[in-house]
């Protein structure tokens, strides 16, 4: 299910319980490309949750494992949004 079939209320209420269950289970590389490439649609938050999620959890060699536009993307949520990857600088 993507961010877009919530309404924006479902979305922002269901973030903690999306958290946990991403520290519990994992988010894949599937579903973090598919939420990463909602950024330019007309309810980005999901790529922001998701960007700031990979940021302070995921290691740069996991983030290198993305498809190259959903690390490109990525990339621009971290700059548009000033976050800083776990372990510092990502490779274009």
């Amino acid at each position: 299910m993507n961010a877009t079939s919530h309404s924006f209320n479902d979305w922002y209420s269901l973030t903690g319980q999306r958290m946990v269950d991403w520290d519990k289970n994992g988010l894949s590389l599937k579903e973090a490309e598919a939420y990463l490439m909602e950024y330019f649609s007309d309810f980005p938050a999901a790529s922001v949750e998701v960007g700031k999620y990979i940021a302070e959890n995921w290691t740069s060699r996991r983030v290198k494992m993305l498809n190259p536009r959903a690390r490109q993307i990525l990339i621009q949520v971290c700059n548009d949004y000033e976050l800083v990857i776990n372990e510092g600088y990502i490779a274009r």
